[in-house]
């Protein structure tokens, strides 16, 4: 696949990370030593995400880590020193040694967005939503907890659509998950939801991204 060549390559000034995927990334420094990047994570499921450097003599070139859009409070360290980050490119250039170590923090939350917050075109039509944790969609399968998928759900949202949530263990799922939640309705109520690729293994149980939503 493609992904092996996404996840990093080289710049002018030394090279960059765009996905972040455990393993080890084999690279070429500017001065034409090899660079090996050790990833250690759980992301998307984990927040955090630890980069190790391998290369035989200290070297000075620029490293680029991307920062996604959708995450407002990333953190980024460099053997424990904080770094000041924000969403785009995190530029570091320093003299880099063997054994370096890059941590990277994307705090996550679950958010809701409404159709209305998409599309003039929509305006008027029934209103529907989806919840996002980070950068996975979730998704309501028919075998859960909670309302009917044909449901309008009264789901109430705070500052940038963040919603009331819980986690839920595996034992309390009817199948295998990734990531889970119960997620808080007005009236005390709770919704599960989990994350889209473990939703709807049983081609005859439905399940739905975008669910509908009691009109504002």
């Amino acid at each position: 696949g493609l992904l092996p060549f996404l996840s990093a390559f080289h710049t002018r000034e030394g090279a960059a990370v765009n996905l972040y995927l455990p393993g080890r990334m084999e690279l070429t420094t500017p001065g034409g030593q090899p660079l090996a990047i050790c990833v250690e994570t759980g992301y998307p499921v984990q927040e955090e995400i630890r980069l190790q450097l391998e290369l035989a003599a200290p070297e000075e070139f620029c490293l680029e880590l991307r920062i996604p859009g959708w995450c407002r409070r990333p953190r980024a360290s460099v053997n424990g020193a904080p770094f000041p980050a924000d969403a785009g490119w995190l530029r570091l250039r320093r003299r880099w040694e063997r054994g370096d170590v890059l941590v990277l923090a994307f705090p996550m939350e679950l958010s809701l967005t409404r159709s209305d917050q998409l599309e003039e075109e929509v305006q008027g039509l029934p209103l529907y939503g989806v919840l996002r944790r980070g950068p996975v969609v979730m998704a309501r399968d028919a075998s859960l907890d909670g309302p009917g998928l044909d449901s309008e759900l009264d789901l109430p949202a705070g500052e940038n659509g963040r919603v009331e949530a819980r986690p839920v263990g595996p034992e309390q799922l009817p199948f295998p998950a990734e990531q889970a939640y119960a997620v808080s309705l007005a009236g005390g109520r709770e919704v599960c939801v989990v994350d889209y690729a473990s939703a709807g293994k049983d081609y005859d149980v439905r399940m739905a991204a975008w669910f509908p939503l009691k009109a504002l």
